[in-house]
């Protein structure tokens, strides 16, 4: 089962080792029938889940198509910042399997996380065509781009252009002035930052954004570091801009019950929460796509009192 659970950790080694339906649904089960649910791989158990509610001599189809679809979906996500990516030479074999697949627009009607890949995949290649993204041909898009950019002569255009050309949102001071004219200072301009050598810009809604804690890390670090003394001054106001900006919750707000997310407050514990408190019947229960939730379950008879089908209506709730 170690190899076979290795070979089911990603769609694409699953591609890659030819795992059968049959096969997955086996590991599937050695996982729940031992205890270690958890250890089953977010994709499977909604794959296996998904292919559970369709009729019995379909799965074995729609798990080869899937796992096609799936791989697509991961190797694009894996190469997602390379520009002409050639994805048909680095993944021939895929490629192969995809056009043979012939996946159509009613394969994604099926639901879960099989319809989203197999949307994706049939962008990759439709009407017996592998597409120009899939080919790596997007530098040729991009050429189309650069003639459309160097058509507009606006000083914002001419601003995203150089960001585009020189691949960073951060801008040599001498090349925006001479674009923005010599009288740009973004010491006195809220709307740009500098950086702490004091020779780069950045637009302010560019540089005010991701995790707030990290920014301040940072951004105290690199004021501690600054020997130049306007450029430490403003350094500070952009730490200052930063907590104008940053969205505050109020924590004292929060209201809790069991009915939060699993990573919070396992099935597990509230089951033991359940039976400590509110019935002895509380039991781990899965839904339809194999998911695990607490559930209080009573089996009814003529003694079954009214509290009793209460909790039995209540349960799926936590």
């Amino acid at each position: 089962m170690t190899v076979l659970g290795e070979n089911l950790t990603e769609p694409y080694k699953a591609f890659e080792n030819n795992v059968s339906y049959q096969n997955a649904l086996k590991y599937d089960s050695y996982l729940n029938e031992t205890g270690n649910w958890k250890l089953t791989p977010d994709w499977l158990r909604d794959a296996i889940g998904t292919l559970k509610r369709l009729p019995e001599n379909e799965h074995e189809k729609y798990w080869d198509n899937g796992i096609i679809a799936l791989s697509v979906e991961q190797v694009l996500e894996e190469h997602s910042g390379e520009v002409g990516f050639d994805y048909k030479g680095m993944y021939s074999e895929l490629s192969n399997a995809l056009a043979r697949a012939k996946i159509t627009k009613k394969d994604g009607n099926i639901g879960s996380n099989i319809v989203d890949a197999m949307k994706i995949a049939i962008l990759q290649y439709f009407k017996k065509q592998f597409s120009d993204f899939w080919l790596g041909k997007v530098e040729e898009e991009v050429s189309k781009t650069e003639e459309v950019l160097e058509s507009i002569d606006t000083p914002e255009a001419r601003l995203n252009r150089l960001a585009y050309t020189t691949k960073s949102l951060w801008l040599d001071i001498d090349s925006v002035k001479a674009i923005k004219g010599e009288d740009f200072d973004p010491i006195s301009d809220s709307g740009w930052c500098i950086s702490p050598d004091g020779k780069r810009v950045i637009s302010a809604n560019d540089y005010y954004v991701g995790n707030y804690a990290e920014f301040l890390e940072k951004i105290n670090n690199q004021i501690q570091e600054a020997s130049d003394e306007t450029i430490k001054s403003n350094l500070l106001r952009q730490k200052i801009d930063a907590e104008s900006r940053a969205e505050k919750i109020n924590v004292s707000r929060f209201t809790f019950d069991l009915r939060v997310l699993d990573s919070i407050v396992t099935p597990e514990e509230k089951v033991s929460f359940l039976k400590s408190f509110v019935s002895p019947y509380a039991q781990i229960s899965q839904d339809d796509l194999g998911r695990p939730y607490a559930d209080i379950v009573i089996k009814e008879s003529v003694r079954t009192t009214w509290q009793d089908k209460l909790y039995n209506r209540s349960g799926r709730l936590y």
